[in-house]
C-alpha cells in the first residue's frame, strides 16, 4: 500500500509538471497495484477499516487521473473516471466537483449546475476547515457564473432562430427585387401573392435551417461524452478500459 501512496504522489507531482502522459500512466500503475492488493486481502482477510481507506485511495486516485484526461481533452474517459469516484465514495464532493468540471467544459452547463450543486451538498465531507471554505467560496462563484452561461446560451439559442428567420425574409425579398429588376414586367412572381409567398417560404426554410443547427450543436456536445466510436466498454473489465485510454492518447 505504501507503494501505491508513493506512486500517487509522483503523479500528483507529474500532473502539477503538466507531464499528462506520464501522470496518466503513473495513476494507471496505482490503480493495477492497488486492485493486485485487493485480490491479496481478499485471500488473506482483510479488516473493514482497511477496506474503508484503501477504497478513499482508489477514489483519490481516479479523481486525479480524471484530471489529467480533462486536461488532455479526453471527456469520454475523463468523465467515466469521474463516476468511478461518485460510485466508490458517493459523500465525497469532488467527485461530482470532477463530474461538474467535465461537463462546464463540453457545454453542457445545466448539467453541470447539478454536479456542482451535489458538490456543495457534499462539502462537508472534507475534514479541514481551510480548504473547506475555500472550496465553499469557489463552488458558490463557479454556480453563480453556470447560471450566467445558462442564461447566456438560452438567449443565444432564441436570438439564432430568429436572426436566421430575419436573414430568410432578407433573401427571400432579395430574390423578389433582383427578379423585378431584371424581368419587369415578364417575372415568373409577378403575382404580389406569389412574391409574398417567395418571402415567406425563405423565411421558413431559414428558421428551420437555424433550429437544426442549433440542435446539431446541442447535440455534439453531449457527443464529447459519448463512447468513442467502437467502444465495447465493460464496467469489470479495467484492462480494457485501461488500454483504450492509451491507445486514445497514442
Amino acid at each position: 500500500m505504501e507503494h501505491v501512496k508513493y506512486m500517487k504522489k509522483k503523479a500528483d507531482l507529474e500532473l502539477a509538471s503538466d507531464d499528462y502522459p506520464q501522470a496518466l500512466q503513473t495513476y494507471t500503475n496505482a490503480l493495477k497495484q492497488l486492485a493486485k492488493i485487493y485480490e491479496i486481502d481478499e485471500n488473506d482477510g482483510i479488516r473493514i477499516d482497511t477496506i474503508i481507506d484503501d477504497s478513499n485511495l482508489e477514489a483519490k486516485i481516479f479523481a486525479k487521473r480524471s484530471i489529467v484526461l480533462l486536461r488532455m481533452k479526453q471527456y469520454y474517459y475523463a468523465y467515466e473516471d469521474a463516476r468511478h469516484v461518485t460510485n466508490i465514495f458517493p459523500e465525497w464532493f469532488k467527485g461530482y466537483l470532477r463530474l461538474a468540471n467535465i461537463e462546464s467544459e463540453c457545454g453542457l452547463y445545466e448539467a453541470s449546475l447539478t454536479n456542482y450543486q451535489l458538490a456543495l451538498r457534499y462539502l462537508h465531507s472534507e475534514p479541514d476547515d481551510s480548504k473547506r471554505n475555500r472550496y465553499d467560496q469557489q463552488i458558490n462563484e463557479t454556480i453563480k457564473y453556470q447560471l450566467f452561461l445558462i442564461q447566456r446560451q438560452r438567449i443565444y439559442d432564441y436570438q439564432l432562430i430568429w436572426i436566421g428567420t430575419a436573414i430568410g425574409l432578407v433573401f427571400g425579398m432579395a430574390i423578389v427585387f433582383f427578379d423585378f429588376v431584371h424581368n419587369r414586367t415578364n417575372s415568373f412572381i409577378n403575382h404580389p401573392l406569389l412574391k409574398l409567398l417567395l418571402i415567406g417560404l425563405c423565411s421558413i426554410i431559414f428558421y428551420y435551417l437555424t433550429s437544426w443547427q442549433r440542435n446539431c450543436s446541442h447535440s455534439w456536445k453531449k457527443k464529447l461524452l459519448e463512447p468513442p466510436t467502437g467502444h465495447k466498454f465493460d464496467d469489470d473489465d479495467d484492462e480494457q478500459y485501461e488500454n483504450e485510454i492509451r491507445e486514445k492518447i497514442d
